[in-house]
Formats: C-alpha cells, structure tokens, sequence
C-alpha cells in the first residue's frame, strides 16, 4: 500500500514537471535573406531587428549564405535594419512576428553610390551629466490599493 502511494507521488510529480516544462513562451522567428543585386548572397551584412515601444533590438546570425536568423521574438511589429560594407543601407518598417510563425523576408542590398558624412554641429544641446530624479505625489487612495499585506507605504521607500 505504501509502495502504490509511493509510485503515485512520483507519477503525478513527474506529469506535473513535464507539463511546466512544455510551457514555452509564446515567440515567433524572423529569417532574413539578403542578397546583393546580381542575387547572389551577402555574407557579410549586419540585420537588426527593432520593436521601438518596448527598446528591444536584436542582432540576427548568419546561417551562411546570406542567410540572417532572429529566434525567439516577442509577437510584435518590428523594424528591421541591414547593413554590409559597399552596400547602402536597407530598413523595412512594419514587421510583424506572430506567435509561432517563421516570417521570412528577401532583402536585396543597393550597391552604394556616395560616401556619407555625419554632420556634427558646434551648438549642438549640452547633455545634462549629474544624477537625475523623478518624483510623483502618493495619494490615500493610491496607498490603499497597494498590492501588499498591511498597505504600509514605508515598504516601499529606500533607507
């Protein structure tokens, strides 16, 4: 009798374990060809995807053959940035992973025609270097609806 309640722990700890296990997070894959204008690959090309809302950007690896791979993207709608030496440089706006998908996208570079230049102005605004500060005003109400045992604000300050 001991050795069944035994045997039925352990199955339903295991069944339990492999079913958190099987939760993965809901992602999506970004595959991005790049080829030059001739069609044939671009080996060399730097693809950075960009989800400007949240700041997250991503760097792809190459698979060989100019062929680019972001995995494990958030579902979102996502900008995607490719650069290479001798090419001018290509953004596409308005990506958008879903959960699961595999979006693929075929990308031919330009060959660059001009050099180009950054402009550095000489009254261009001083960037302020001491520590900044943000505060906001507490309400009764807000205090009263903290998520936390005993709505004691104090939990909250730093010593």
């Amino acid at each position: 009798m001991r050795t069944l309640r035994i045997c039925s722990l352990l199955l339903l700890a295991t069944t339990y374990t492999a079913m958190s296990f099987g939760q993965g997070v809901a992602t999506g894959d970004l595959h991005v060809t790049v080829k030059d204008p001739d069609g044939k690959a671009v080996t060399n090309a730097t693809v950075i995807a960009r989800e400007r809302s949240k700041g997250v950007e991503r760097t792809a690896s190459t698979s060989g053959e100019g062929e680019y791979t972001v995995l494990e993207l958030s579902p979102e709608t996502y900008s995607v940035s490719i650069s290479a030496e001798g090419f001018a440089a290509t953004s596409i706006a308005n990506v958008t992973v879903a959960i699961g998908s595999s979006k693929q996208i075929e990308v031919k570079l330009k060959i660059k025609t001009s050099s180009e230049t950054e402009l550095v102005l000489e009254n261009a605004a001083a960037v302020e270097q001491g520590p900044t500060a943000t505060t906001n005003v507490v309400s009764q109400l807000d205090i009263r609806n903290l998520p936390i045992n005993g709505r004691d604000y104090k939990q909250f300050s730093r010593d």
